[in-house]
């Protein structure tokens, strides 16, 4: 009995938070015009705050502000191959879903636009 209590909390939980997804989507080719990594949050983009092509699908207050955080597979590649195209002076596009820390928009895929 006690398990099936338990099985249905988690059902419900699940539910919940599947509920709340973020939408994501592709940032316009972008030029970063500074990186940080924060020891804390991780690794960040910074693009200009008056870019008619920042995108923000999920409304993060910090939107200029892109991070991959440490966590996110992979993260110190893409932040390798986004300083690299930067460094190239090559675009960047992320994909972006969620705001990390309610905050900053989170990266979960990164590619370099080397046309």
């Amino acid at each position: 009995m006690l398990f099936k209590k338990l099985l249905i909390i988690v059902f419900v939980l699940t539910g919940l938070h599947s509920a709340t997804a973020a939408a994501g989507g592709w940032s316009a080719a972008l030029s970063p015009i500074n990186t940080y990594v924060h020891s804390v949050y991780g690794y960040f983009f910074v693009v200009d705050e008056d870019d008619p092509d920042l995108a923000n699908p999920d409304n993060c207050s910090h939107p200029h502000l892109i991070l991959i955080l440490p966590t996110t597979n992979l993260s110190k590649e893409m932040y390798a191959t986004g300083l690299a195209a930067s460094m190239a002076g090559k675009k960047t596009q992320f994909y972006l879903v969620g705001c990390a820390f309610g905050l900053f928009p989170e990266v979960k895929h990164l590619q370099a636009v080397l046309d």
